[in-house]
């Protein structure tokens, strides 16, 4: 009895590790690919600018900034869908996994 009880709460325990490892996993990736994705967009967006300012007028600043604020908007709105959106799918998985045990 006390040796089923005991393996019963061990394996509850392994679950709960292995789940917390994939969600750790998956919240590691999320943060690798925002970081590569920030970085990214930020080098286009410096040249961009850089290069329509030494093109155009400097009238032109104004339209640039405008343009860069909504890059800006868009590419933080994508790395939300493609970074919160599956991260909490797996949470999602795993707290109805661990409610129907």
């Amino acid at each position: 009895m006390d040796i089923t009880c005991s393996l019963e709460s061990f394996l509850d325990l392994s679950e709960v590790v292995v789940g917390g490892v994939g969600v750790a996993a998956a919240a590691a990736a999320g943060v690798v690919v925002v970081v590569v994705v920030v970085v990214v967009v930020v080098v286009v967006v410096v040249v961009i600018v850089v290069v329509v300012v030494v093109l155009l007028a400097v009238d032109m600043v104004i339209l640039v900034v405008v343009a860069t604020v909504i890059v800006v908007v868009v590419v933080g709105v994508a790395i939300v869908i493609i970074i919160v959106v599956p991260l909490q799918n797996v949470i999602n998985q795993e707290m109805q996994a661990r409610g129907s045990l």
